[in-house]
């Protein structure tokens, strides 16, 4: 279902994010976790999907640590 495509990729792009020393707050997640990045999922274009969501969060890391 939809929901669990969506823990599976936050899981997924978690430890990305941890890999590279990263995290982001919250409220990052809930906004880059946005109707097109569902959609995409949905769709079966997760990896699309996955990097629309790392873009946003590691573009709000980045200038949140500056």
């Amino acid at each position: 279902d939809g929901y669990g495509l969506i823990l599976s990729l936050a899981a997924e792009v978690r430890r990305v994010l941890a890999d590279k020393g990263m995290q982001a707050p919250a409220q990052v997640w809930n906004a880059a976790l946005d109707a097109e990045t569902r959609r995409l999922l949905v769709e079966g274009k997760r990896e699309e999907a996955k990097e629309r969501l790392l873009r946003a969060l590691v573009s709000a890391a980045k200038a949140g640590s500056g």
